[in-house]
């Protein structure tokens, strides 16, 4: 349909879209494992759709919410962080030391009032991740909403986004600070114009 055409332009690809997503969060945040989990109507389950890195659940597979960390994520409709999963009762402890993750951030994927899927994040490192890398993820969720082909809010969503998503992609690569450098030639250029 028209409206349908406005919010996906053609060639729009919403697996390549929420993988490119997976792995800015994967590099914003230093992880060695990110996860896109969306719901599919049943409240204890969702499915991943975007994996990145080592450590992360592949595509295609089943989170169970119904409980544990993930499941305190939808139930509070907030971020939450576990800083070492050999000490925080939320985890899994024998899943996670099997998969060898120690500190994991998972962040809700909101549509409106409502968890329509989780952004988490692994590292084997304990204290990994910070709250900063919770304010990245939180602007990277945005992102996600605007993939999964709700057209009333998509608009809104893909604008802030691409804000969110640009200034993430400032903090994360340095190379951006080291342009001056092409200034330094301009001097250069000039004197050998003034030789000819």
């Amino acid at each position: 349909t028209e409206r349908e055409s406005e919010v996906e332009p053609i060639g729009f690809d919403r697996e390549t879209a929420q993988q490119s997503i997976a792995q800015a969060a994967l590099t914003l945040t230093r992880a060695t494992g990110a996860a896109i989990a969306l719901s599919e109507g049943d409240d204890n389950e969702m499915m991943c759709v975007a994996s990145a890195g080592s450590d992360a659940p592949p595509v295609g597979s089943r989170l169970q919410v119904g409980s544990g960390f993930s499941g305190e994520c939808v139930r509070t409709g907030r971020s939450l962080r576990c800083d070492d999963s050999e000490t925080d009762d939320r985890v899994d402890r024998e899943g996670c030391k099997s998969l060898g993750i120690r500190s994991l951030v998972a962040g809700p994927i909101r549509e409106g009032n409502k968890v329509a899927g989780l952004l988490e994040v692994f590292s084997p490192q304990p204290y990994a991740f910070n709250a900063d890398d919770i304010s990245g993820l939180q602007q990277l969720t945005r992102g996600i909403l605007s993939t999964m082909g709700h057209p009333e809010q998509a608009h809104a969503v893909k604008a802030h986004s691409a804000e969110a998503h640009a200034s993430s992609t400032i903090q994360v690569t340095p190379a951006l600070a080291a342009r001056p450098a092409r200034i330094e030639k301009r001097p250069l250029a000039k004197a050998v114009a003034v030789d000819t």
